[in-house]
């Protein structure tokens, strides 16, 4: 995939129609951040909440704003050969509003790709055509969010859960016990036991101490630190409960493990 023009935070006055009934002529995605009217196909559409639309070339299309100025970001692209089989393959969907969930991720990356767009040197449109593609598969992880609604959980859960589970696996020694954790999100003990356990499929008790013992294999492997001092590190409070969860989940004590290095 080739881009061809890309703008950021575009924004139309409720002057502002875009009416192409023969198509746009190329290949046009648009993520829609405020409410808008689209007919894609004879078939209207209002937009009511940030949704993407992939418009094929021969598409016919009319949109325009719904309420106030319509926020939009695009990208005009071209594609190659293999390009729209591998979009249908991931689950993108042609020609119709689809609803997204959280837009922080987007954004950044919109970003990242408006900059390496009018870049002047020689590798600018490698690097632009696969964060595109990365775009595309985030746009696709984004619908499944929405799809799922997410699995009945509250509004915002999703993402608060997504962080959870990266700082468990970045900093465990950070992370504190699971009333606390449930604390930290707004939701009793058992309720951040189930939402955890159905959305990653694992007890967050468990995934805690993956991580941790996975960052103790870390440090045994490259560092000469003591027992205690890698308890210590990894979140334990004395290096036995450390050696004892640490031969529970390897089948080895972190002395014999070290020492199969």
């Amino acid at each position: 995939m080739l881009i061809n023009y890309i703008g950021i935070d575009y924004s139309h006055g409720k002057e502002f129609e875009e009416n192409r009934q023969r198509g746009m002529g190329y290949w046009l995605l648009v993520i829609v951040k405020t409410r808008a009217l689209f007919e894609i196909n004879g078939e209207k559409i209002e937009i009511k909440k940030p949704s993407y639309v992939l418009l094929q070339p021969s598409t016919p299309v009319r949109f325009s704003p719904s309420r106030g100025n319509m926020v939009v970001n695009w990208v005009n692209f071209s594609t190659q050969s293999g390009d729209v089989e591998w979009l249908k393959d991931i689950g993108i969907e042609f020609d119709k509003a689809v609803p997204l969930s959280v837009m922080t991720e987007l954004e950044s990356l919109c970003n990242v790709i408006n900059y390496e767009h009018y870049l002047a040197d020689n590798v600018h449109n490698y690097i632009e055509a696969d964060l595109l593609r990365i775009l595309f598969l985030m746009l696709v992880r984004q619908t499944k969010k929405e799809d799922n609604s997410m699995l009945g959980f509250p509004k915002g859960k999703f993402s608060e859960l997504n962080n959870l589970r990266m700082r468990i696996y970045a900093k465990p020694e950070e992370v504190g016990s699971v009333d606390e954790m449930a604390a930290e999100l707004g939701v009793s003990r058992s309720g951040l036991q189930h939402m955890y356990k159905k959305m990653f499929n694992i007890p967050i008790s468990t995934d805690v101490i993956s991580a941790r013992v996975n960052s103790a294999k870390l440090r045994l492997a490259s560092t000469k630190f003591s027992l205690r001092e890698i308890a210590k590190l990894c979140g334990y409070q004395n290096e036995f409960y450390f050696m004892r969860q640490f031969k529970e989940v390897t089948g080895m004590t972190p002395t014999e493990y070290r020492e199969t290095l």
